[in-house]
């Protein structure tokens, strides 16, 4: 019996990108989740201090109008949406990386917050909130 030589498959590199993104998302989104499209979460850094909670909220391409930020008494709720542009509705994507659509990102706290005391600002695609603590004395009414 003769004896071929073995000769290891070798995929096209697009093919090998796709298994590798179906692979990423099943090991980074969970079963269930929200469409492709709208599977996107900013990356946010959350200080506490002694005073308040402050925030930082990496949006750009966020219109500030398009950001709701909700407190209640132990937790913060950030939500907004990131709009397609008109090129994404009149042209074939090549490389498409940035996410567009909704998100929510919810925070619980170890203090209790005073809803009422919220500072934001919105400074070159980065969201700012600082939600004050309720003194002692408040949080035990």
């Amino acid at each position: 019996m003769p004896l071929l030589p073995w000769k290891p498959l070798r995929l096209s590199l697009d093919l090998e990108k796709q298994i590798e993104e179906v692979f990423s998302e099943l090991i980074h989104e969970p079963w269930g989740r929200k469409t492709r499209e709208e599977a996107w979460q900013p990356a946010v850094d959350l200080y506490d201090t002694d005073e308040s909670y402050l925030i930082e909220v990496d949006l750009p391409g966020v219109l500030p109008n398009d950001i709701a930020v909700r407190v209640d008494d132990r937790s913060v709720t950030i939500a907004g949406t990131r709009r397609s542009t008109s090129w994404m509705q009149s042209a074939q994507g090549v490389s498409i990386e940035r996410r567009h659509g909704s998100f929510s990102r919810t925070f619980q706290l170890s203090c209790r917050v005073d809803p009422e005391r919220i500072e934001h600002r919105h400074e070159e695609g980065i969201h700012y909130v600082r939600i004050w603590k309720k003194k002692p004395q408040e949080a035990e009414g």
